[in-house]
């Protein structure tokens, strides 16, 4: 592909089906043989400076302003390169599409393994500071867009770095460009692909799986912590013994390992709403050092199962309760006890009978969790 210092814009929308990979397919080779060579991909949020990661190019693009953003191909590809915390992997996978920048918090292990783990096998390792600041990896998922179309022509790991919203953003990216000493080798859009006016949103997110909107744009912070950690549906039977038990221990257990973005509820399949917790129960609770779910019960819905991630019911008969409302569920649902035993009501027994159960939910619980924050 003949470069310029000024190349035109090639909208890969009006093209054949031909003519449309042969640009796509020279652009890459460009960023695969031409040290300063990027390549300007307009996307929903506006242009984009695109260099390989190996390249002198990728290194001036990281001292253009905030670190660029490896652009991982998939889902997958970014689960293998970095260890995200469960509760993270729902927001991200939910808002990967984006436009979305994610700042993804790792210690000395998972910084190595991100900056080795890449599409080359480790051949051209990502250089400290090139996509992260020491403590976050930056990374955006290519999806459907014309940065996606390059990655998915090539074997090679593409970085990123956008230009602000700005009315003439689309010549700031050319200026930068050229004023950068880089050379474009392609200046590509899409007119068929949506647009927005908002940049891309950022997102961080620690080593704990705790998300925090850094910058809003075509996401709302509240619509991005709406689907930011684990939703977990605990069900008894009346939402008035064991499952508000179990719901109180959870949460307690939650802020004293200091595990972000998991919340636990409750609710009964028989449940009347609004009918309070046994005492005994709330006894049971406080005797082990945690404070009282919220109170009145709650009548199980088919919302509440489709809103949750995870289901861990108290006996078999409530797992068949749950599918009989939602046979969609039956991924998501199981017992709370890992080793597949029903956790039998305590209703109407003395005091000690209360205490044994909370015990025992409280030994299943701390099980759970290990396996939902690992």
């Amino acid at each position: 592909m003949a470069q310029s210092a000024r190349p035109a814009v090639i909208d890969l929308y009006t093209l054949s089906i031909v003519d449309r990979a042969q640009v796509l397919a020279a652009a890459c080779a460009a960023l695969a043989s031409e040290p300063m060579a990027c390549v300007i991909a307009t996307g929903e949020a506006g242009p984009m400076l695109i260099a390989s990661i190996g390249s002198p190019a990728g290194a001036i693009l990281a001292r253009m302003g905030p670190p660029p953003a490896w652009i991982a191909p998939s889902m997958n590809a970014l689960e293998a390169a970095l260890i995200i915390p469960k509760p993270a992997r729902r927001v991200i996978r939910s808002l990967a599409a984006g436009p979305t920048i994610f700042r993804i918090g790792l210690d000395e292990a998972g910084m190595e393994r991100f900056r080795i783990q890449r599409r080359t096998g480790g051949h051209h390792p990502i250089a400290p500071g090139l996509c992260d600041t020491g403590t976050h990896a930056t990374v955006r998922i290519a999806g459907d867009s014309v940065a996606g179309d390059l990655v998915a022509r090539s074997d090679l790991d593409l970085i990123a770095i956008e230009f602000d919203g700005r009315p003439a953003r689309l010549d700031a990216a050319v200026e930068g460009a050229i004023s950068a000493g880089l050379s474009i080798a392609a200046n590509l859009t899409e007119s068929g692909r949506r647009r927005m006016s908002e940049e891309a949103t950022i997102i961080a997110i620690d080593r704990r799986g705790s998300v925090r909107v850094e910058r809003e744009g075509a996401f709302e912070e509240r619509y991005v912590l709406k689907h930011a950690g684990l939703n977990i549906l605990l069900v008894c039977t009346g939402n008035t013994c064991r499952s508000p038990m179990a719901e109180a221990i959870a949460t307690g257990l939650v802020e004293r390992q200091g595990l972000a973005g998991i919340r636990f509820s409750s609710a009964g399949t028989g449940a009347i709403n609004g009918a309070p917790a046994t005492p005994e129960g709330l006894r049971a609770v406080r005797d082990l050092g945690f404070a009282p779910a919220s109170p009145g019960s709650r009548t199980l819905t088919t919302r509440m199962i489709q809103d949750a991630d995870a289901i861990y019911t108290m006996t078999r008969s409530h797992m068949q309760s749950v599918l009989q409302l939602d046979p969609s569920a039956a991924g998501k649902v199981q017992l709370l006890d890992p080793a597949g035993q029903d956790v039998p009501d305590p209703i109407g027994m003395p005091q000690a009978a209360y205490n044994e159960t909370a015990i025992r939910l409280e030994r299943m619980i701390e099980a759970r969790l290990k396996e939902l924050s690992s």
